[in-house]
């Protein structure tokens, strides 16, 4: 059972996005869940994996620290797919991807997106740092990245 709190939070989050894209050419921005691993957006609709989405546990019954830490997880990827919407130049960055949706090029360019995308919502938005901490975080914990040390080699980074 995902639990009240945890359910209200899903169901806040197109607002949140909508509160966070301040263009008015930008409103209607769907968020849906999806069935995939990775969350994306095409500019008008956030998908975000249901499997990030419902907690592990109830939440209502969860520490303080452990409902921080899966609210901040959710709030940060939903911000992240924000920052596309308002930042990512969509039609020059599928041209520049054109050679097939699932091509190495589309992935370099998405390696070089992310982190200029979370750089300008950090700038625009600096209390959204925590979140992307803790997004992070429990990305490493679950499997699903990996820490960078400094004996990583620049492509396994």
């Amino acid at each position: 059972m995902i639990g009240a709190r945890a359910y209200t939070l899903v169901k806040a989050l197109p607002l949140y996005a909508q509160l966070m894209i301040a263009d008015p050419r930008l409103k209607g921005v769907r968020v849906v869940g999806t069935h995939g691993e990775t969350a994306a957006t095409d500019g008008k609709v956030i998908r975000l994996p249901q499997s990030f989405l419902v907690p592990k546990s109830n939440m209502d019954e969860a520490e303080e620290s452990a409902w921080r830490d899966y609210a901040y997880g959710v709030m940060a990827l939903t911000t992240h797919e924000v920052g596309h919407v308002i930042h990512t130049d969509f039609p020059t960055f599928q041209k520049a991807a054109s050679d097939g949706p699932d091509s190495r090029r589309k992935h370099v360019l998405n390696l070089l997106e992310d982190p200029r995308i979370d750089a300008l919502m950090v700038r625009e938005q600096p209390g959204v740092a925590p979140m992307y901490d803790a997004l992070g975080q429990r990305l490493v914990r679950e499997g699903k990245e990996q820490s960078v040390t400094a004996e990583d080699a620049p492509g396994d980074a």
